[in-house]
């Protein structure tokens, strides 16, 4: 799934590849349409939100998915734009029999001749599809960073205004970029 998947977006990334650079409202969509249905959204932002979710209505976790996933379409479409035909090596995935997990390794292989940056995306069978639950990049998790980011601003302000403060400023980029 990963490696077809990945041909795809490799491919839509090197046809546009003017366009996602000159316009990223073009790339935030493609991001949206091509990524955001291989990410279980739901488990991401359970699991940035990590104990503080215990705090949280099914509406506040409802919004700061919604967040989340604004900041990584955002995150991923500027990453998109300095794609320059790098090569992406997928390993067999190591299903996990007791539940519905499993790890995929990969190599990304740069352009540049850089050593390949060891990629680990965790997987979670949903409805009979594979979903990306967190990515790993060089021992640095995602779920792991976001949490340490937003732990800090939810023990400061909770987790309400915590959600309200990250959606203000997303709108505010928004408003600024006319996507809202």
């Amino acid at each position: 799934m990963l490696s077809r998947e990945s041909s795809k977006l490799i491919q839509l990334v090197t046809q546009h590849q003017d366009q996602l650079k000159q316009d990223p409202v073009f790339a935030r969509r493609l991001m949206r349409k091509n990524i955001v249905p291989l990410v279980d959204a739901k488990g991401l932002a359970k699991g940035v939100l990590g104990k503080y979710g215990r705090q949280a209505n099914q509406q506040q976790i409802m919004a700061f998915q919604q967040i989340l996933t604004e900041v990584l379409i955002r995150t991923y479409a500027k990453a998109f734009t300095l794609y320059r035909n790098e090569k992406i090596e997928f390993h067999p995935a190591r299903l996990n029999k007791k539940s519905n997990r499993a790890k995929v390794k990969a190599e990304l292989y740069l352009s540049n001749g850089a050593p390949p940056v060891k990629l680990i995306y965790k997987l979670v069978l949903i409805d009979k599809r594979w979903l990306i639950r967190d990515l790993t990049v060089e021992g640095i998790s995602l779920v792991g960073s976001y949490r340490s980011q937003f732990a800090s601003q939810i023990q400061r302000y909770g987790v309400a205004e915590t959600i309200d403060r990250f959606d203000r400023q997303l709108q505010k980029l928004k408003s600024n970029d006319g996507s809202a």
